[in-house]
C-alpha cells in the first residue's frame, strides 16, 4: 500500500498512482483528463503531479503527498 511519503518511480506511459511531488527527474505530464489542457505539462524536481495524469516521456520520481480520497482526482 502507497502512504504519504513514499518515493514512487513513475515510468513514462505509466499512470501517477497517488498525487506527489517531483523529487528526482524531468519529463511532462498529460493532465488533460482533470484540467482539460491538451498539452502535456513539464515537470522539474519541487512539481506537483495529480493522481490520475500519465507521465508522458522520461522517469519520474516522486515523494507521495496525498493518496485515495485525499487527491486532486477524488
Amino acid at each position: 500500500a502507497i502512504q504519504q511519503g513514499d518515493h514512487l518511480l513513475v515510468r513514462p506511459g505509466e499512470t501517477f498512482p497517488c498525487d506527489g511531488r517531483v523529487v528526482k527527474g524531468e519529463s511532462a505530464a498529460i493532465e488533460s483528463l482533470l484540467t482539460g489542457e491538451s498539452e502535456p505539462v513539464v515537470k522539474h524536481p519541487g512539481d506537483q503531479v495529480i493522481a490520475g495524469s500519465l507521465n508522458h516521456h522520461s522517469p519520474l520520481t516522486i515523494e507521495v503527498t496525498a493518496v485515495g480520497g485525499q487527491t486532486q482526482l477524488s
